[in-house]
């Protein structure tokens, strides 16, 4: 062999090394990108789906004021409804934004079951207004499809690769399963108060949403970081929250 095709070879392997490597890093910081940009669509779904739960369950607490005083909220209730619609077009451009990959098949199912009952709400609407869906109708409902909502949220931290994120969204996730007791608990407490007592089956009902409560708010402590946990005691000693606790446990 040629001494010159010998030095262009061996200036050739240094060359050829570098081009691997090069290869190598281009795409693992291809995938970095493409990870970082998963993990926004998906705290951007997670984010929409807080909010949208936020204005379903003040929805759901209007609905259970409306049927009980005959009409007497018309118009809070409306006005709830249209902050509904708004958190409902936010949900729905984060899911069209969404690109789920491989591994969203779970994300894409619970995302999918929770518009299938989302398009139901306004046929629910229709009953409460002619007072043909009675408080336990509605509540149900709206429960149904907040826990749908939630089931994306639950999914989708399941899926998330970074520690650091899936531990935040996780302290997101459990707090809003605490605040969803919570809701639950109110909206079954105006029925009793309503009719000026609970049965034991109701009173059964409220102890076992106030358990699950406790045991979601002692999950988000173990995943919140101590200045979310600061915030989360300062509101919740509150005189709203104190009062409306003191009602309930009149129950």
């Amino acid at each position: 062999m040629r001494i010159a095709y010998r030095v262009q070879l061996a200036a050739l392997v240094p060359v050829l090394g570098l081009l691997l490597v090069s290869g190598y890093v281009i795409s693992e910081k291809r995938e970095a990108v493409s990870e970082v940009a998963h993990i926004a669509d998906l705290t951007n779904l997670a984010v929409s789906v807080g909010g949208l739960v936020h204005d379903l369950q003040l929805e759901r607490g209007a609905s259970t004021v409306h049927a009980l005083t005959q009409g007497g909220n018309h118009t809070a209730l409306e006005s709830w409804r249209r902050q509904t619609e708004h958190s409902r077009d936010r949900f729905e451009a984060a899911a069209i934004a969404f690109q789920p990959d491989d591994r969203d098949g779970r994300v894409v199912a619970a995302l999918a079951a929770a518009r299938t009952l989302l398009d139901k709400r306004q046929t629910i609407r229709r009953q409460v207004d002619l007072f043909q869906a009675a408080p336990p109708q509605s509540f149900a409902y709206y429960t149904q499809a907040i826990a749908g909502l939630l089931d994306i949220k639950g999914q989708a931290v399941s899926v998330i690769r970074d520690p650091g994120v899936a531990t935040e969204l996780s302290a997101f996730m459990y707090f809003t399963q605490a605040k969803e007791r919570l809701g639950q608990i109110r909206a079954l407490a105006a029925r009793h108060f309503h009719a000026d007592r609970a049965d034991a089956a109701g009173k059964r009902k409220i102890a076992a949403l106030m358990a699950e409560q406790e045991t979601f708010q002692h999950l988000f402590r173990f995943y919140a970081t101590l200045e979310e946990v600061a915030l989360r005691d300062r509101i919740i000693r509150g005189p709203a929250i104190l009062n409306s606790n003191r009602l309930v446990n009149t129950l």
